[in-house]
């Protein structure tokens, strides 16, 4: 499908944005959605066969030759079967917006139609009467709206596609963004399967007070534009990019302006133009709410090496000494629960640091799932890390491990572990959803305490400590999960209070 590059966070790094064909409505993901077997895909994991997950992408630049997809987060994953994406500041406030077109001429996957109208087709007992119209015109028709999102300038977007007008239900496919009447807000235009093409006017100017400023890039004799960069930074301190490239969305060419929004920021400090050929040149006498002309300079200065002061952390995983991988057991909750929309069996490892042999240095402990047991590792002085073996962990393996904190329990300053137990794999009030309190004699060494945790044989979730009741002790709060079978009915979650060492609720 399309897709489109542009900077959505203005952090000077372009970010991509990707279409495909998931729905929004539960409705038409049940009749349009593909359908993909569990244990096909359990299978494909397996055979480390590349799976595929139907929706839009929205990958962030991490400005470090890494990318994430926040689609999700953002808004704007579900899209239905879409076409074109253009990412442009059609309010003119600094922030790139989304339009995304929409509509396919015949549902082709529509799960009613491929399971028992064209399966009913086949079967037609003269099948010389059956021909490729009969097929044709029995696929159903859905037309289906375009979207527009506005830029919250928080990494999410609001659906505006009703209040901003994204047009009525229709196949739309390429799509441009154009200043058709030169009022400095972008209009658009989409195609249509055999319907006449959507104008859309932008009538932004009278609602808003939003200012801009549109440049003509003109490079030098007998050379192209495409692929400059346009930094273009306002009176607040804060820089817009774009590169010149028209071609965008799908199979369609925007127009060849470089177009900023700005919000109601009066000034800018300047533009700096990196050409394709290495020179940057420095401009500061732009003109708002203009249409301004930039002509490729001879004299311009050679385009200054990026230095990248986005990389925060080094990975030093093969330097630390740790040699932990989490296992997870194999279990299929859809098997006994078909109604889930997910897994809640396979939420590990829990994770808990803190200084359990008392030498000023943190460690760490990974919860196990079923079947396999949890594992403390001790920091070294050299920063490496170093596995302490305990018998009562390899004896609880059968629990699943999603929670757990170091905390000194029974007043004895010593981080003692609690690790709370939870996954979907047993029944409701098995004795395999008991929390489980390891006490700690100072050296590192865990025994476990077997009546100072109250009975909740419920799957858990989360455990964070507080003194509650102000007597000097932490107590702690035991968050619940899931009612295993009963879904979707809620677990109750916990307070216990720590009395001397042992966990009263």
């Amino acid at each position: 499908m399309g897709s489109d590059f542009a900077d959505i966070n203005n952090d000077g790094c372009l970010d991509l944005m990707t279409l495909d064909m998931f729905p929004e409505d539960n409705f038409r993901q049940k009749m349009h959605g593909t359908e993909y077997n569990y244990d096909k895909y359990l299978l494909t994991k397996k055979l480390n066969i590349p799976t595929q997950f139907i929706k839009n992408t929205l990958q962030i630049n991490n400005c470090n030759g890494t990318f994430s997809d926040i689609a999700l987060m953002a808004g704007v994953a579900h899209t239905d079967w879409s076409w074109t994406t253009l990412m442009a500041d059609y309010d003119n406030d600094g922030w790139k917006d989304i339009f995304v077109t929409n509509g396919y001429r015949r549902s082709v996957i529509d799960n009613d139609y491929v399971k028992y109208t064209q399966d009913s087709l086949f079967k037609q007992i003269d099948r010389s009467t059956l021909n490729i119209d009969m097929i044709i015109n029995a696929i159903p028709v859905h037309k289906t709206k375009s979207y527009l999102f506005k830029n919250n300038a928080n990494l999410t977007f609001t659906d505006v596609s009703a209040t901003w007008n994204a047009g009525p239900p229709e196949f739309s496919n390429g799509a441009v963004y154009v200043d058709l009447n030169n009022d400095g807000y972008l209009d658009m235009v989409s195609n249509n399967i055999d319907e006449a093409p959507f104008i859309y006017k932008n009538n932004g100017l009278a609602s808003r007070k939003n200012n801009f400023v549109r440049i003509d890039l003109k490079a030098e004799k007998g050379k192209t534009a495409f692929g400059t960069k346009v930094e273009l930074t306002d009176e607040s301190g804060m820089t817009q990019t774009q590169y010149f490239y028209p071609s965008r969305g799908f199979l369609s060419s925007v127009e060849p302006i470089i177009h900023f929004g700005l919000g109601n920021k009066k000034t800018i400090k300047e533009a700096k133009i990196f050409w394709p050929n290495g020179r940057m040149q420095t401009v500061t006498d732009l003109k708002l709410n203009s249409l301004n002309t930039i002509t490729y300079s001879a004299a311009s200065e050679k385009s200054p090496k990026l230095v990248n002061a986005n990389l925060y952390f080094e990975d030093i995983t093969e330097k630390s000494g740790l040699d932990y991988a989490h296992q997870e057991n194999e279990y299929i909750d859809f098997k006994r629960e078909p109604l889930l929309h997910r897994k809640f069996s396979d939420e590990g490892p829990t994770v808990a640091t803190g200084d359990v042999n008392n030498d000023g240095l943190d460690d760490i402990y990974f919860g196990g799932s079923t079947g396999f047991e949890g594992k403390l590792y001790l920091q070294q002085k050299n920063g490496k890390f170093k596995l302490k073996p305990n018998e009562d962990f390899v004896n609880d393996k059968v629990f699943e491990d999603v929670g757990s904190i170091f905390i000194d329990v029974n007043g004895d300053k010593n981080n003692d572990l609690i690790v709370v137990s939870g996954g979907n794999e047993f029944p409701l009030l098995s004795p395999n959803y008991q929390d489980r309190l390891y006490l700690n004699d100072g050296s590192g060494n865990f025994k476990r305490a077997d009546k100072a945790m109250p009975a909740i044989l419920s799957s858990g979730s989360t455990i964070s400590a507080h003194d509650i009741d102000g007597d000097g002790d932490l107590d702690i709060f035991r968050g619940g999960r899931v009612a295993s079978g009963q879904y979707p009915t809620a677990p109750m979650s916990y307070l216990a209070r720590n009395d001397k060492g042992v966990l009263l609720m």
